[in-house]
């Protein structure tokens, strides 16, 4: 089972430590499902971690970042993008998420972004399922969120 997770997903699994996010966090640290990436997406997160701005709203530590950032790294399969065309979205941005999970031949392309949502089961998207982080975690093979397995 490969999942892009969508940056904001990824972010709000930081932050939250709690709920859908957390939960799809905890089942991939349990390897109930592998991760697509790329290296701009990956850059992206990373950007976003560490703005001071961020830093002091949830008074995330130097350390934590990192750890997530080195956990992120090293359990993703970075790929290069697909260079085909993908079915028009209003975000460009939106184009990456949809390049990657068809350059690494994703199952699940997970986003609570609507624009994407609205693509699923769009014919160009081929086998990709286009899902929510709640219809994902539902998917995923049950895992113990305390334990972590």
């Amino acid at each position: 089972m490969l999942a892009v997770l969508d940056t904001n997903l990824l972010v709000s699994a930081f932050i939250l430590k709690r709920g859908v996010p957390h939960d799809i966090l905890v089942a991939w640290r349990a390897n109930a499902f592998a991760v697509v990436t790329t290296e701009l997406l990956y850059q992206e997160i990373d950007e976003v971690l560490r703005r001071p701005k961020f830093v002091r709203t949830y008074a995330a530590t130097v350390e934590e970042i990192s750890d997530y950032l080195s956990f992120i790294r090293s359990r993703s399969w970075f790929v290069e993008p697909a260079s085909i065309v993908v079915p028009p979205v209003r975000d460009p941005d939106d184009e990456l998420l949809l390049r990657v999970a068809l350059g690494g031949q994703a199952d699940y392309l997970v986003t609570g972004d609507n624009d994407l949502i609205a693509l699923a089961g769009n014919e160009a998207l081929g086998d990709l399922r286009v899902v929510t982080p709640r219809a994902f975690l539902d998917l995923v093979p049950a895992v113990d969120a305390e334990r972590g397995s």
